[in-house]
């Protein structure tokens, strides 16, 4: 369904969004696109703490919106998609004229590769294509180039010749697009219903040779690009180094920073620590921060932290000053980078803070720059002073090997208890990952909303055994009665309190 009526109208709105965008020079002031997931709101802010723009993405707050947004790397488009009662949709808007730009139609209550990762990187340069992808039952899965210039799409379906060479899933297995460059569409297939793996088996989409090839650089989630190298970082549960997995659960925990190097067409390990998340290029790409998760002993609570990490591998200090829960997205800048946390809890509302790395020692502090509105949970999904246009030299990358009595702790059984309808129960995931919670006991269901790591719920009803799943009716804090599942791809995602 097109919402601009001429290539020639798109191409005009390209270069005037283009002309009209700020061009930031290396150092100075930085904006930062912050989106709210429950509302599809969006929200410009500079180094300042003031709020430049914000507004209502459409349809309006009667859609569902997705969890990631895709922001162009010049900041003038944006790509999410919605579900409301006629269909799920993706939806490409100008963020400089205000006006959408086109728009994909898609099966009621797909489940579309923006629930998992909202990337720069899935528009291709220029602003010419934007790739995504959606799978439901009924078709399986399809990834999906927008040609924005002609306002036409094409797709590379589960059922087509090619696309058969890979796993169908029958509408559960989902392309996660991270990459749509040089016409090449990087992805991995996540199994829904899942919480999770280590890593999945990622692919390369050659759009001018038609082929499908494997690819090691994206193969999870938690991963980061460094444009002006094709290097990508991020954090994997590794069984050959300590900490991998929860001694208590058995639930994987990323346990290494790992980086593709393009240089040599391989990915190895930079560093080992215990419970690291979220790796993010900053300060140019001469240094890397992650988030690290540390569960106490007897599990009942998890503390975060910011640590900085150089490309060697060495730990050059944490934040100082950074909240130790909530903390929900990071984004490099040149002299550092800039993250978000919840302001007392998820009613709260969001702090976006900056943290100084080039021109300050260890340890490092978090500055406090912009405040919300209370109850608005807002993340970084794009930042203008990133990356200059020169990289380097830079500090070999660490490279270390598994050790030769690695510490692999052994899966415990699920949980000490039982679930039993009346009880409660604790929401388990990782890699920043959420449950989907939906009308009823099953993905054709409509989702009501996710809920995070930790979250206590009460069990009303349960188990319902459908697709091979067990689900429960479960009662979230804030009064949202839905459905979840309790078990999956081997984790269990439900442990009885």
């Amino acid at each position: 369904m097109k919402r601009c009526n001429t290539a020639l109208l798109a191409l005009a709105v390209a270069i005037l969004a283009l002309w009209l965008t700020p061009i930031q020079a290396a150092g100075s002031p930085w904006t930062a696109w912050l989106y709210e997931d429950t509302i599809g709101r969006m929200t410009l802010v500079n180094d300042e703490g003031a709020t430049l723009q914000q507004f209502q993405l459409p349809p309006g707050l009667s859609a569902t919106f997705s969890r990631q947004a895709a922001v162009s790397s010049d900041g003038a488009l944006v790509a999410y998609s919605t579900i409301d009662s006629s269909g799920t949709y993706l939806n490409i808007y100008d963020l400089v004229m205000h006006t959408p730009v086109y728009t994909v139609a898609m099966p009621l209550n797909a489940t579309t590769s923006l629930e998992f990762t909202g990337t720069r990187y899935a528009f291709s340069d220029g602003n010419s294509t934007f790739a995504f992808a959606y799978a439901h039952e009924s078709v399986g899965w399809e990834i999906i180039v927008v040609d924005i210039v002609t306002l036409s799409h094409f797709s590379l379906q589960a059922s087509n010749p090619l696309g058969s060479s890979l796993p169908s899933g029958n509408g559960f297995m989902l392309p996660v697009v991270e990459y749509n460059r040089n016409l090449e569409v990087k992805f991995f297939l996540i199994p829904l219903g899942t919480e999770g793996a280590p890593q999945y088996d990622a692919y390369t989409w050659n759009l001018g040779s038609s082929t499908i090839s494997m690819n090691n650089a994206y193969v999870t989630v938690d991963t980061d690009t460094f444009f002006l190298t094709n290097e990508v970082i991020g954090t994997i549960s590794d069984s050959g180094f300590p900490n991998n997995a929860d001694p208590i659960t058995g639930f994987p925990v990323s346990n290494t920073l790992q980086v593709f190097d393009p240089a040599i067409n391989s990915r190895y390990v930079v560093t080992s620590l215990p419970g690291i998340y979220n790796p993010r290029f900053i300060q140019n790409g001469e240094r890397i921060a992650v988030t690290q998760y540390i569960t106490s002993a007897d599990g009942s609570t998890t503390t975060q932290s910011l640590l900085i990490l150089e490309r060697n591998g060495a730990l050059s200090g944490s934040v100082a000053g950074a909240p130790t829960n909530n903390i929900t997205s990071a984004a490099g800048i040149l002299n550092g980078f800039i993250f978000t946390a919840g302001r007392g809890g998820e009613a709260g509302g969001t702090t976006l803070y900056t943290v100084e790395t080039r021109l300050s020692s260890p340890s490092y502090t978090a500055v406090s720059t912009w405040n919300s509105s209370l109850g608005a949970n807002a993340r970084i999904v794009w930042v203008s002073d990133n990356v200059t246009s020169s990289a380097g030299p830079f500090v070999p990358w660490g490279q270390i090997s598994p050790s030769s009595s690695p510490v692999v702790p052994t899966a415990a059984p699920v949980s000490g208890g039982t679930l039993i309808a009346g009880g409660q129960a604790s929401v388990q995931t990782t890699d920043g990952d959420v449950l989907n919670v939906r009308s009823g006991p099953g993905r054709s269901y409509s989702r009501l909303g996710t809920v995070g790591n930790g979250t206590i719920v009460t069990l009303l009803e349960g188990p319902r055994s459908n697709e091979g799943l067990n689900w429960w009716r479960v009662r979230l804090p804030n009064g949202t009665e839905g459905w979840v599942v309790d078990f999956a791809d081997g984790v269990q995602t439900l442990l009885p309190r």
